[in-house]
């Protein structure tokens, strides 16, 4: 059976800041069609709706930032992501073929869960590689969303996918970054590519006679 895995970042600003928005799925036009099913206070979730198979073995793994000075903000955004999950199959404004994919399941129950303290330790961040991880799940197509979280949480989780390809056999489908603030049109890049121009840098650097400086001019 084919395996999925998605991986949502949670957001540790205040909840009056979380917009609902349409985002544009950039790279994707199909997904454009109906702006409406982008419509999302989290990048994650129109990375889950357009991708999410009823037929996989599926899971959900969300990453939670809690600032000790302001818990409850992190516990609403968390609570307001899982409704809007738990809304789509009975959401007017998303298209019905995405809505029919949703019914029935199981994803927030069999969710699984990392809760981290907004402190930047070099230990709670070699910690949270480490829990990222030991979750993953062996030869299931990856998707994660890196748009919340501290300042340092984007690149613990791209230093997980080196563990998730060579480790469990993963592959990684989609990387998302949201960008909401100061523009126009809220937009979703997939910043998969970026992360294969670095493991693309890394194995050339070892083989002897490659120019890296041409090598990097190609992309």
């Amino acid at each position: 059976m084919k395996k999925q895995q998605f991986i949502i970042s949670v957001p540790v600003q205040s909840a009056n800041n979380l917009k609902l928005v349409e985002y544009e799925y950039t790279g994707f036009p199909e997904r454009n069609k109906i702006m409406s099913n982008n419509r999302s206070r989290f990048p994650g979730v129109p990375m889950l709706l357009h991708n999410y198979d009823p037929d996989s073995d599926a899971e959900i793994l969300f990453i939670r930032t809690i600032n000790p000075e302001n818990e409850n903000d992190a516990n609403n955004n968390f609570e307001v992501l899982q409704n809007e999950i738990a809304s789509i199959p009975n959401n007017p404004d998303i298209d019905e073929t995405l809505r029919e994919k949703f019914r029935g399941n199981t994803l927030l129950s069999n969710a699984k869960e990392i809760k981290l303290l907004y402190e930047e330790t070099l230990e709670k961040q070699i910690q949270l590689i480490k829990d990222i991880c030991a979750l993953f799940k062996e030869d299931a197509d990856l998707y994660m969303d890196i748009t919340f979280g501290s300042k340092v949480t984007p690149i613990q989780s791209v230093v997980s996918l080196v563990y998730a390809e060579n480790a469990k056999h993963m592959t990684i489908k989609e990387l998302v970054y949201g960008l909401c603030a100061g523009v126009s049109v809220p937009k979703i890049f997939n910043v998969k590519d970026l992360y294969r121009i670095g493991q693309s840098l890394n194995v050339a650097a070892s083989v002897p006679g490659i120019d890296i400086d041409k090598m990097l001019s190609t992309f």
